[in-house]
């Protein structure tokens, strides 16, 4: 049924067929490395639905196959695939350096490509243009949308788009540009971005989608309109900024109420079948025809103190337009990790009943809070943007995820001075930084809570998270 090798205690089973089909290269003194194509896909349910490519991860071999998210692959080896299982049957034993075939359905085409598996994937860095968007409400997005699609902006001579007065209410605004980005030297307050890269753009959310396609170094058009004239200029993407804005226009500052006013409501989330307690806060700026941000606050273990939470978070929470929701742990003594189940079915329920912006939903927290946001973070990453944590370092058995193209991760990690901890955290912030994350630093001088100073660079930082 198979050989077992033990190295210090490790044992793994490896079948004789595939050892002696390796031999010689075992003999040769070739290491064996498991073989990586570059690409992530839609589903990893064994018998679900056949395989369809969501990433290709830049410069892979996938990449330079020619693969591209939306694929669906139908054979490997010429063997036909039905589900993920089946696929995992034939690359798993594959080693780098091996060749694999892939059959893929593209729309209405069956396509074959080839390629040579590696040993190892580049990390993923982000480009980043320098762009904050301007906030619009639901109801004017989904009006946007539908007067783009309304209008067909014809190409001129140059290839340029024709502005009108129809088509200047299109695009995305600017809210603000970075210092010394891309695009500092080029755009300004009141233009709106109308291509990137080839493709016409409506939303802040496309713009984004757009963007991840590229990493950072990759040449992009970027082309807006000002006072009715198209522009553009062509500009090499730079690495997502870890530094905080020191100051941000409000998103939209006719919702934003009084935050020294003691309006914002604490109400309690009841989920079916579980004991433990959740309570969310909604400040007063919130209207919903505007999209917040989602902070998840995971405290330490005990009960959540409504006009705690309410203290803590109320002024941040009504300025910078956040929902701040926080669960409870089952036991006043501990968190466990099976809880993230829990807190994901919390989100979802603020999900059903608020507008959120996907890509400003944070997970947070304090010593055995911030473990757990680690956790709940890297096993949701299409749905958690940023991980925010105080006196925490990465769990010791707890491996981060690879950079994802199109599922952006940030890190906030705040140290307290001549904390034991200290030098872990400063550890783990370069490996993150190693597998292409921007990271964000902080340190304050004591404490178990959060301070003002880190707090608020917290509210600013996810305020910024839709940046592109």
């Amino acid at each position: 049924a198979g050989a077992e090798w033990y190295d210090s205690g490790i044992g793994f089973a490896v079948p004789v067929d595939r050892l002696l089909q390796r031999l010689d290269q075992l003999q040769s003194g070739t290491d064996l490395a498991s073989g990586l194509m570059g690409v992530s896909l839609k589903s990893s349910d064994l018998i679900g639905p056949p395989p369809e490519i969501v990433n290709v991860l830049a410069r892979s071999p996938a990449d330079q196959a020619g693969l591209e998210p939306g694929d669906v692959i139908i054979r490997a080896n010429q063997v036909h695939v039905q589900n993920y299982a089946q696929l995992k049957h034939i690359v798993e034993p594959l080693y780098a350096g091996d060749n694999l075939e892939l059959t893929v359905r593209r729309n209405d085409e069956e396509l074959t490509v080839r390629l040579e598996l590696t040993e190892r994937l580049e990390p993923f860095a982000h480009g980043f243009l320098g762009i904050l968007p301007s906030e619009q409400t639901a109801e004017a997005t989904a009006k946007e949308a539908a007067k783009a699609d309304s209008l067909d902006i014809e190409a001129n001579a140059s290839g340029k788009a024709e502005a009108s007065t129809e088509t200047e209410t299109l695009g995305v605004g600017i809210r603000f540009v970075y210092p010394d980005s891309p695009l500092a030297n080029a755009v300004q307050l009141g233009d709106r971005i109308v291509r990137i890269a080839d493709q016409a753009v409506r939303t802040a959310d496309q713009c984004q989608d757009v963007i991840n396609r590229f990493a950072a170094g990759d040449t992009v058009e970027v082309e807006w309109i000002r006072s009715g004239q198209t522009q553009s200029v062509s500009v090499n993407l730079a690495s997502l900024p870890e530094s905080v804005p020191s100051e941000v226009p409000l998103r939209i500052s006719t919702v934003a109420a009084d935050a020294n006013q003691d309006q914002s409501s604490v109400t309690e989330i009841k989920i079916p079948e579980e004991a433990a307690e959740c309570h969310v806060l909604v400040p007063a700026s919130y209207n919903g025809e505007t999209k917040f941000g989602l902070l998840v606050w995971i405290q330490p273990p005990g009960p959540v103190e409504p006009h705690k939470l309410q203290q803590q978070w109320q002024e941040l929470a009504n300025s910078q337009q956040l929902i701040v929701l926080c669960p409870q742990s089952a036991a006043e003594e501990r968190w466990e990790p099976t809880e993230t189940a829990f807190i994901k079915k919390t989100v979802g329920s603020v999900l059903d009943g608020y507008q959120i912006d996907d890509d400003r939903i944070v997970v947070a927290g304090t010593d055995a809070g911030a473990t757990m946001a680690y956790l709940f973070g890297f096993e949701n990453r299409s749905l958690v943007k940023g991980i925010a944590a105080l006196g925490a370092a990465v769990p010791l058995r707890q491996s981060p995820p690879m950079n994802e193209p199109a599922d952006r991760l940030a890190f906030l990690m705040v140290s307290v001075s001549n904390s034991p901890i200290a030098a872990r955290i400063e550890t783990d912030a370069l490996a993150l930084r190693k597998l292409r994350f921007p990271v964000t630093v902080l340190t304050q001088p004591s404490g178990d809570t959060w301070d003002e100073e880190p707090k608020k660079s917290l509210a600013r930082w996810i305020d910024s998270l839709d940046r592109f």
